[in-house]
């Protein structure tokens, strides 16, 4: 028996070339990119879909250890050379794992962000603050982007854009705009 395969292996190399572009996209673009192993959170958002849950801000309000273990649940099995570089890692290894040590000075943020997943939506993107590695907090536009529903998906895109500086900045420049606006108005020369 002959078969013709042509169709299959154009199709294998259109993938491979896909796998490759995203490979390269993902190791040299100049934000911090972490790629998550979401498959336990979705199966924790199952069980509470089957227990009827359909509002997580509420659930989480009467089980606030619950964001502990959706931390946990997502798992950091891929980064970039600039994740490494911005997190004080010495190695993609060393930022491998649970979540969690990364959200413990804003566990706010990572909740909204878990609320917006289980609600379906497909983009979260917030400016906050993140820990690093080597013991210091820097502040970030973090963007999460997802396809397809939350209690499927099983891989997650993270990225993190350093914006330390631009805080700095503004932080210096907010007592200077609120003395600007209290202070009385120049008068104008009047003109003849």
């Amino acid at each position: 028996a002959i078969m013709d395969v042509t169709a299959r292996k154009s199709a294998e190399e259109a993938m491979r070339d896909n796998e490759q572009r995203y490979r390269h996209l993902f190791h040299h673009m100049p934000i911090a990119m972490f790629q998550l192993d979401a498959r336990e959170l979705a199966k924790l958002f199952r069980e509470l879909r089957a227990q009827g849950v359909t509002d997580l801000r509420a659930y989480l309000g009467r089980n606030p250890d619950f964001l502990h273990r959706a931390m946990d649940a997502l798992v950091v099995n891929e980064v970039n050379d600039r994740s490494v570089q911005m997190f004080g890692a010495r190695d993609s290894s060393e930022l491998a794992g649970s979540l969690t040590r990364y959200w413990r000075v804003s566990p706010e943020a990572f909740q909204r962000g878990l609320e917006t997943r289980f609600r379906g939506e497909r983009i979260f993107q917030e400016e906050t603050k993140v820990a690093t590695l080597d013991g210091r907090v820097i502040d970030v536009l973090c963007t999460s982007a997802r396809l397809g529903r939350a209690d499927e998906l099983e891989i997650s895109l993270v990225s993190f854009m350093d914006i330390t500086e631009r805080a700095r900045v503004q932080a210096v420049l907010r007592p200077l705009h609120a003395n600007f606006a209290n202070d009385p108005p120049i008068p104008m020369p009047q003109t003849i």
